[in-house]
């Protein structure tokens, strides 16, 4: 099987969001570490896919088992700007890994997409992350386009709230169309590499002001 070459574009957003991650990490702080965290265990996962699609043309389970981790990961950066809420964080997290749990008994098995679990977790990050923006917006004192941690849940909702449709009707345009499927898949790539694009450009930004965490009100 020829190598996907074209599949390179989101690793390679990765790496920038790594590399930009990696010239901020000084700054220190929670967001910052988990931030690191993900980035890395979402590239690893990417290239891991990558190689298993190339070789055996099969990747979904790889995708089942990381989308909760992801998804808790997720969680914890909005625990960062939101802990007041971590009651509902974790009540969130229950109720995700539990419909999660569910699809895979549903379905007997990781080889196809947990649909429900997938589309139930990406509904849950993308109200945390419209919380955790508001957040930003009522704290911050500078303008919300001078905040990094604006354009990084930016990207997250974009992403998340972009899959919810596509996710959610899988199986059926699959079935009816592979060729629509797999044109649209490309808008969730896309998506995804906008999303790591903006996360670089939020650590970058964070570099440049030497700081990440906002706690003044804006005036």
């Amino acid at each position: 099987m020829p190598f996907p070459f074209q599949a390179l574009y989101l690793p390679l957003a990765m790496v920038i969001a790594l590399v930009a991650w990696w010239r901020a990490r000084s700054l220190g702080g929670a967001f910052l570490r988990w931030s690191g965290v993900l980035v890395l265990a979402a590239l690893a996962v990417e290239l891991w896919a990558l190689m298993l699609r190339w070789r055996w043309g099969h990747n979904t389970w790889l995708y089942n088992v990381f989308t909760p981790i992801e998804f808790l990961l997720m969680l914890r950066l909005a625990a960062c700007h939101l802990p007041q809420h971590r009651i509902a964080l974790l009540v969130s997290a229950a109720v995700g890994l539990a419909g999660m749990a569910l699809a895979f008994v549903r379905a007997s098995s990781t080889d196809i997409l947990l649909v429900e679990g997938v589309v139930l977790m990406a509904v849950i990050i993308t109200g945390w992350s419209l919380a955790a923006l508001w957040n930003i917006a009522q704290r911050v004192d500078r303008p919300l386009a001078a905040s990094p941690s604006f354009w990084f849940f930016l990207g997250v909702l974009l992403y998340f709230c972009g899959i919810v449709p596509f996710v959610s009707m899988l199986y059926l345009l699959d079935h009816d169309d592979p060729q629509l499927t797999n044109a649209l898949y490309w808008i969730v790539i896309v998506l995804a590499i906008l999303r790591y694009l903006l996360a670089a450009f939020a650590f970058g930004m964070a570099r440049r002001q030497r700081q990440w965490d906002e706690h003044g009100r804006r005036a």
